[in-house]
């Protein structure tokens, strides 16, 4: 980095500032202090990490959305920094050293000396694994130390960092002039500012070589199954980045294809411009509800301290440089996190802490904005998604905007090699793949608002599909036909078996008819049956594959050698099952009608608990499941046109949810 104004001439490089960092923190500069301290390098700003803190320093950048290009503005953003993150992270940022000039011409950290080229923001230090990002990423890494338990803890973690946030919107301040900017026209502009760097670097670089990115390995059909089935050793986020790989150059052809992201944009104004969505902003205006909020709100800016208490947990680095991007409905603020989850692949953690934030609202205010969540928050993700795509799209630029070297040492000149790293964690390649999973969430979350999805869950008894089911239809705001309920409804008063073939088939009958009108209505379903049989089946997909929805056939398979884990869940059915736990009160934020209706809207009482599914309908036993076992037609990997995932039914209900929304990703097309 070089100001010519201020150094007149004079060229830094990060050794140089490690130096002064070391000399601050009154140590001898010797190899051992200058390799201890870490660089790490983001599009706007250099982290130095030394033992016990951290110092950001600010690149001489302008992005448009930020201007760091003289020394008043970062002077006047580094004090911003300070103020703005302290509202949720008091005691982590302490000051802001000055960067000063000697007359020898070396550099020195302080406030006296000198003449100041530079402001540097000063943090306590945060272990790695404290972050939220890194305590999920211990999940996957059995042999990282953490003193966080996984397992145990993160339900926990989720339910505290969710009061945590909602805690920091309750006292964030609000006012008329804030309450503006939540208005369409400011958010048409912070889409826009994003979409025209998307679209500029799509029409500038569309003739990109992709051999680079070519070197991503692809993963078959088949391998992707036996890595998703493999339960003795699973890991859901590898297999997400298998699904993200399988087809990666037909990603990146989505992503340089401009009318894909016109057709983006013309799905988000849609909605934005829809008198639904003006409404809703006007309510949220009207209950205060547009605040001074965070603007980044992703897991690698919240940090778990201590969970026994809420002030234990912190929130750093909100936006500091943009009234724009932090004055903004509390709802799109928790957005950022939720996408940030789920393009991580936590989707079934995303639900759960938006459901634990929204529960620490009053029940009248969340019913109050029931009926627009499921677009609003589909929106306000795609607009995330984006916002990132961007990001990681100027990050490939990285390499261009390299602080330069002064003339130096060959030892300093390999520390700063050695010390140095970039966020992106990879290479121009890397961010560019990045930006292409950004860019087909934003098309995911795009597809939701337009596209019906139709999911039809087949699986034995005991194998869990209904829980699923479930999840799956509160995620996809789907109409829910579970065939054990519907099966009681409509022949519990008969006296007859209610397993017998004649009654099974008025039942999937029902389904299908239901299932057709809620369609019509562009409304998305789930069907929870065993669907045993090939001619069952064969007549729902032979319908839906050709209207304009996307048709799923999620396989909840059984195993021979993990049989004796389903035949124990089908025991203690009567005592604590699957399907329970999936709608216990974790899951509370809003119901889904699972009854003969299509409308999936209906709201019970006034706390959202949908009495619906405290009662596990099935009365399927062991012996029911072997009878029906010898009858299961197991559906192809492609069946009759539609395209089947397959789960493997023994593992945690959590997996097998992250999986299969994983793969609903993966498939999109818009």
């Amino acid at each position: 980095m070089q100001d010519t104004e201020i150094l007149n001439g004079y060229e830094i490089n990060s050794a140089d500032v490690i130096k002064a960092i070391i000399k601050f923190e009154k140590k001898p500069i010797n190899s051992d202090n200058i390799n201890q301290i870490k660089v790490i390098e983001t599009h706007i700003s250099l982290i130095y990490l030394t033992q016990k803190f951290a110092y950001k320093q600010k690149k001489k950048v302008n992005f448009g959305f930020l201007d760091y290009t003289s020394l008043e503005k970062r002077k006047f953003y580094c004090r911003k920094e300070l103020s703005l993150n302290r509202r949720s992270c008091a005691g982590i940022y302490l000051d802001m050293p000055e960067l000063r000039l000697k007359n020898d011409g070396s550099l020195l950290l302080g406030y006296k000396k000198g003449k100041i080229i530079d402001y540097l923001v000063r943090m306590k230090r945060v272990a790695d694994d404290k972050f939220l990002d890194g305590i999920f990423a211990k999940d996957k890494d059995k042999n990282k130390d953490t003193d966080i338990n996984f397992n145990t803890d993160i339900d926990k973690i989720l339910q505290k960092t969710a009061k945590r946030i909602y805690l920091f919107h309750k006292n964030a301040n609000s006012s008329k002039r804030i309450s503006m900017f939540g208005k369409v026209d400011i958010l048409k502009e912070n889409f826009d500012d994003n979409y025209s760097d998307v679209y500029n670097f799509i029409s500038g670089e569309k003739e990109l070589n992709f051999d680079a990115l070519d070197n991503i390995n692809n993963i078959n059909s088949a391998d992707n199954i036996n890595s998703i089935n493999n339960a003795n050793n699973i890991n859901y986020l590898n297999a997400q980045k298998i699904l993200n790989n399988q087809n990666n150059q037909n990603n990146q052809n989505a992503l340089y294809n401009q009318n894909n992201l016109k057709k983006l944009k013309n799905i988000f104004y849609d909605f934005i411009n829809s008198g639904e969505f003006a409404q809703y902003i006007k309510l949220r205006i009207s209950k205060g509800l547009i605040k001074d909020c965070h603007g980044d709100l992703r897991m690698e800016h919240i940090v778990i301290g201590n969970i026994s208490k809420i002030s234990g947990i912190c929130i750093l680095d909100c936006v500091e440089f943009s009234e724009k991007l932090r004055f903004q409905d509390v709802y799109l603020d928790f957005a950022f996190l939720l996408m940030d989850m789920e393009h991580r692949g936590y989707f079934y953690e995303s639900v759960k802490i938006f459901d634990y934030y929204k529960n620490y609202f009053s029940s009248g205010l969340i019913y109050l904005f029931r009926e627009y969540e499921f677009k609003v928050m589909s929106a306000y993700k795609l607009y995330r998604a984006l916002v990132r795509c961007k990001i990681s799209i100027l990050q490939t630029h990285g390499e261009n905007n390299k602080i330069e070297e002064s003339k130096e040492s060959k030892e300093s000149k390999e520390n700063e090699k050695n010390t140095k790293n970039n966020d992106s964690k990879g290479n121009g390649a890397d961010k560019l793949n990045e930006a292409v999973n950004y860019f087909n969430l934003a098309m995911f979350y795009a597809e939701l608002l337009t596209k019906p999805v139709i999911v039809m869950n087949v699986g034995l008894p005991g194998s869990g599909k209904s829980a699923l089911s479930f999840l799956l239809s509160r995620y996809l705001n789907a109409s829910l036909f579970a065939s054990d309920k519907i099966r009681k409804e409509l022949f519990a008063s008969e006296d007859v078996y209610l397993y017998d073939k004649s009654i099974s088939k008025k039942v999937y009958e029902y389904i299908f008819e239901e299932s057709k009108k809620t369609v019509e209505l562009k409304k998305s379903v789930v069907m929870d049956a065993t669907f045993l049989e090939a001619a069952h089946r064969k007549i729902f997909i032979d319908y839906f594959t050709k209207k304009y929805c996307n048709f799923i056939v999620i396989y909840s398979k059984i195993y021979k050698e993990k049989e004796n884990i389903i035949i124990d869940r089908l025991k203690s059915r009567k005592t604590k099952s699957d399907f329970k736990s999936a709608k216990s009160s974790e899951f509370s934020g809003y119901s889904v009608d699972c009854s003969f209706h299509a409308d999936s809207q209906t709201v019970e009482n006034e706390n959202f608990k949908s009495n619906d599914f405290t009662k596990d309908y099935s009365d399927a036993d062991e012996e029911v499941y072997l009878r029906m076992k010898k009858t299961l037609d197991e559906p192809d990997l492609e069946s009759g046109g539609a395209t089947v995932l397959t789960i493997d039914a023994s593992i945690e209900l959590k997996d097998r949810y992250n999986c299969v929304l994983a793969q609903l990703l993966e498939m999109r097309s818009l």
